[in-house]
């Protein structure tokens, strides 16, 4: 079954000033204001964060708000608040005011067109856990603490599940220590394809014990090892062979260097891209595979603590069975 995560691929008509690729290095500071999409009225206390990071800020009473990038910078910014469609940002430039405009989840269902819907919650609360959660070890340990806040419609017509939450998920993974908050904009799966589309914010979970923490430090490392994240970082490091991994061409089976494969960025010293040369089969040490797939031409912009754009990959094999229970903050470094 093929596998698609998109973190936050904006799909409502929404407005936004002055929004160009920053290439600026020597400008750390994000600045800029929340504002509702229909009154044009400020939101305060919006978290204003870059997904799957643990490094964010909210806006104040009068929706304004100042982000530090430090090493995030060119990565995706999110902007939530509850009761409204999460927004990502993936353009912008520091020398520029960033006005943003959120639009009420409400707009949005009133917009959906739900056919009869027989099937048992239970049942699609079953589905919903396995393939959100995953199947690894640690999903046992991973608890969403509000499910009555997730919706889900099953259509017989396409035998396929969907799902979204008007509010952030709250997700504690007791096995690797943090407490997730996850704002699941969202969810398809059916028995050819799974996606989901949503954005994550990291709180390590103050309550372990010294003992517990080696515990979650050993189980960080087993998940981190042969990741998404630790693929991207040994490919913008040039040390794929040294890191354990092998990437195959799938077209003609030739094994492709790192340098085959990745353009630098010629401003941002933080960012390269992933050149769509080919289907791509990866191995790591030669017993975990991968393959992933280019949907269309466009390459794919990742970073230098494993963050990468999610929108034009899709993934099969080991890395995609890695989903929310295996999830790991771009922060994360073994120790």
């Amino acid at each position: 079954m093929g596998f698609t995560f998109k973190t936050g691929i904006v799909r409502l008509l929404f407005l936004m000033t002055s929004l160009s690729i920053g290439r600026n290095l020597s400008a750390q500071i994000i600045e800029g204001r929340v504002l509702d999409y229909e009154t044009k009225s400020a939101i305060p206390l919006a978290n204003i964060y870059f997904n799957a990071s643990s490094r964010g800020t909210t806006s104040d009473t009068e929706g304004f708000f100042s982000l530090d990038t430090d090493e995030y910078y060119g990565q995706d910014i999110v902007i939530s608040y509850v009761g409204y469609k999460s927004l990502t940002i993936k353009e912008y430039d520091p020398d520029k005011f960033l006005e943003v405009y959120l639009q009420q989840q409400s707009t949005m269902l009133d917009e959906l067109v739900i056919e009869s819907d027989n099937k048992p919650r239970q049942e699609k609360l079953t589905v919903f856990l396995e393939q959100f959660l995953g199947d690894s070890p640690r999903a046992r340990d991973c608890i969403i603490n509000n499910l009555d806040e997730l919706r889900l419609v099953y259509f017989e017509s396409t035998g396929t599940l969907e799902g979204f939450s008007q509010k952030p998920l709250r997700i504690h993974n007791r096995a690797l220590g943090y407490k997730i908050t996850y704002s699941l904009d969202e969810f398809e799966a059916s028995e050819k394809h799974f996606s989901y589309q949503g954005n994550s914010f990291f709180e390590e979970d103050t309550t372990l014990t010294e003992s517990e923490l080696r515990k979650v430090e050993r189980k960080r490392r087993t998940v981190y090892y042969g990741s998404r994240m630790h693929f991207f970082r040994a490919l913008w490091s040039g040390k794929l062979e040294q890191e354990g991994f092998t990437v195959i061409s799938r077209t003609d089976g030739s094994e492709l260097s790192a340098s085959e494969i990745v353009e630098s960025d010629s401003e941002n010293k933080n960012i390269k891209y992933l050149l769509p040369i080919a289907p791509l089969r990866i191995a790591y040490e030669r017993r975990q595979y991968t393959h992933i797939y280019f949907e269309g031409d466009e390459k794919v912009l990742f970073a230098n603590n494993g963050f990468f754009d999610p929108q034009y990959l899709r993934w099969e094999g080991t890395m995609a069975r890695h989903r929310i229970s295996d999830l790991l903050p771009y922060g994360y470094i073994p120790e």
